[in-house]
């Protein structure tokens, strides 16, 4: 996941006023509800998103008196895209996340009119715009792509900023400094004076080099986005773009890190560069640029030193040689020849890789690990869709191993259920709880039960089909049963 920059702007705040009277008397009660709402966050979503809401409330009010106030502004912005990661938080809000990240999308842009060229603020609204993008590429990839150019573009003003002010730090040395001496603190003329640009003062980070490589990793997970959903003649100015950041920029900026910090974003940046390279293949594949064996080689760049030990590389590298089985999938039904044993062969790696995550005890590892199961019982769902294949290469064994596939599958999202649960994972949960339903109702039709058709089953039915976990004849069936 990408880091957002969720620290509150501004300085020291002036006394709480039970009725504001300045821009920072509305900031202060603003933090005060934030603080609230952070403490109830994990005990009380209902309650924290409620302390969230009139936090936004007093950021709106005091924009209305003091519309080019930036610390507003921004605080307002990055709220909402600090409740926006929060899915315990929504559904507490009464809107669908789409909107939400809309609404927050609004709120950037407004502190963006303010000022144009703070690097957090930057960062933030590309996040906000790669979030929107990925949420609507389901439905609408016209309107998605557009959002993940800005984004691209924002992050690379960012970048460029960063570079110039990261030079300027190095640069920036006092005389005094330099000459031994202390720097004197200028006097003010009256105390007053001085508590006026204390109230007002706001405190500005100063750049390192691992803000630049996190830049960079917004910069290609926006990127491997995109490649999905363009088309094939604009894969190459993509790949241009991601070669720079991941031979160029990351590994200059890796070389100012601390060599005591630099394994992990050197981790990252391996990660990100297979990522976006295994996304560019399929998309290429899925173009009928290159055929299946190129596209199979394109996994090798997952092959980073101590891959056993990363459960999020392990995991990234199952999904996309299930990725490559779904691709192979689409263009069989297409009429294209593939080869089923290389399918089976990706799946049942996929499968290795995610046990072998499952296990691990890390932190890393306890995060991922409602996502791995459900991962787990999606690959078992692609690898009856090749067993069903009408292909000689096809074993006994093989075609009649789909009860054992499903009765997998269903313990893999009975376990991504219960450990989401645990992690407060709302997403992963409710994925994993409707594909369950839709495993039941498989298990159901293979054995001649009556199935429980409820009535958003057409609906789920229907959405793995489209992502390819499910054949498309399923589908005639519910209408049968409907009918």
């Amino acid at each position: 996941m990408v880091r957002t920059k969720l620290s509150p702007r501004g300085g020291k705040k002036a006394a709480k006023q039970s009725v504001p009277e300045s821009a920072d008397d509305f900031q202060a009660l603003a933090d005060e509800e934030e603080s609230r709402g952070g403490k109830w966050r994990a005990g009380d979503p209902a309650k924290s998103a409620r302390a969230f809401e009139r936090a936004v409330t007093l950021y709106d009010q005091g924009l209305a008196q003091y519309p080019d106030n930036f610390d507003l502004a921004y605080n307002k912005a990055r709220l909402q895209l600090e409740v926006s990661q929060q899915s315990a938080l929504l559904p507490h809000w009464g809107l669908s996340q789409g909107d939400f990240l809309a609404q927050t999308l609004l709120s950037h842009r407004k502190a963006l009119t303010i000022s144009d060229d703070d690097v957090d603020l930057l960062f933030n609204t590309a996040q906000v715009l790669t979030s929107l993008a990925e949420e609507l590429s389901e439905q609408d990839e016209a309107q998605a792509i557009p959002l993940l150019h800005e984004a691209l573009e924002l992050l690379s003003s960012c970048l460029a900023r960063q570079e110039m002010l990261l030079e300027q730090q190095s640069a920036d040395v006092p005389d005094d400094e330099d000459d031994g001496g202390v720097s004197l603190a200028q006097p003010t003329s009256t105390s007053a004076t001085s508590e006026r640009q204390e109230e007002s003062a706001t405190i500005i980070q100063p750049i390192v080099p691992s803000d630049l490589v996190d830049t960079v990793h917004a910069s290609l997970s926006a990127l491997t986005t995109l490649v999905a959903l363009v088309d094939g003649t604009a894969l190459t100015n993509l790949e241009n773009m991601a070669h720079s950041l991941h031979e160029e920029k990351a590994p200059s900026y890796l070389a100012l890190m601390p060599p005591d910090e630099v394994d992990s974003p050197r981790f990252v940046m391996a990660l990100d560069r297979a990522n976006f390279i295994c996304a560019l293949a399929n998309a290429r594949f899925n173009a009928h640029d290159i055929d299946l064996r190129t596209l199979v080689a394109s996994i090798d760049s997952f092959n980073v030193p101590d891959k056993s030990s990363h459960a999020d590389i392990l995991s990234a590298e199952a999904a996309a040689r299930t990725e490559v089985v779904l691709s192979a999938l689409e263009q069989s039904e297409a009429g294209q020849d593939i080869s089923v044993l290389e399918c089976w062969r990706q799946s049942a790696l996929a499968q290795e890789g995610l046990s072998q995550a499952v296990k691990l005890n890390n932190d890393d590892a306890k995060e991922l690990k409602a996502r791995m199961y459900r991962q787990k019982g999606d690959v078992e769902l692609s690898r009856i869709r090749i067993a069903s294949l009408p292909s000689p290469d096809i074993s006994d064994a093989v075609r009649n191993s789909r009860t054992t596939l499903l009765k997998n599958s269903r313990t893999y999202f009975k376990g991504a259920i219960g450990h989401s649960a645990s992690l407060d994972d709302a997403e992963t949960q409710a994925i994993a709880e409707t594909r369950l339903k839709a495993v039941d109702l498989l298990i159901d039709l293979d054995s001649n039960s009556q199935p429980l058709v409820t009535d958003d089953l057409p609906e789920i039915m229907s959405d793995l089909v489209d992502e390819g976990l499910v054949g498309a004849s399923i589908m005639d069936r519910i209408s049968t049963m409907l009918s």
